[in-house]
């Protein structure tokens, strides 16, 4: 922060990482091998051990609007820790576990803009899907699997 006359002139911000946490009902086991950077062995067996190195990940979540509408927020070059997962013995009724994780994310730099960034946000009205489908391609590098082929 600079200073003149007694009255601020100037301010500096960072907005540093940005931390996350999720509640999953499930997660696949091949997508928390990858996820959470397990160790596989000949067997097919995940273990989670002091060699377990998350891989650096980009995650698009989406928030539906009363309207309709759907904002999507993109997180850019992160690490999620492995989640603690709840369980219970079988009892007389059906209750589902739930997975809960977090997540650090530091960015990284986007093409066509300066300096790193970390949260993508975008929003598009009921039945659009232009937001969502320039976030996903942004962080994958590849189509949104729904999106609708481009034909010149």
């Amino acid at each position: 922060m600079n200073d003149a006359d007694n009255g601020v002139v100037e301010m500096a911000v960072s907005n540093g990482i940005v931390e996350l946490s999720s509640t999953f009902h499930h997660i696949p086991l091949e997508q928390r091998t990858t996820l959470f950077g397990l160790t596989t062995d000949a067997d097919g067996l995940s273990y989670v051990g002091n060699n377990a190195i998350p891989p650096y990940v980009n995650v698009m979540f989406e928030k539906t609007k009363e309207d309709g509408a759907v904002e999507y927020v993109g997180l850019l070059n992160g690490k999620f820790l492995y989640p603690e997962d709840e369980g219970q013995t079988k009892g007389e009724d059906v209750e589902f576990g739930q997975m809960e994780s977090s997540a650090e994310f530091m960015g990284s730099e986007v093409e066509g803009l300066e300096g790193v960034q970390t949260i993508i946000l975008g929003l598009d009205e009921k039945g659009k899907t232009k937001a969502r489908d320039s976030i996903y391609m942004k962080l994958f590098g590849k189509a949104h699997p729904d999106a609708t082929p481009v034909t010149p």
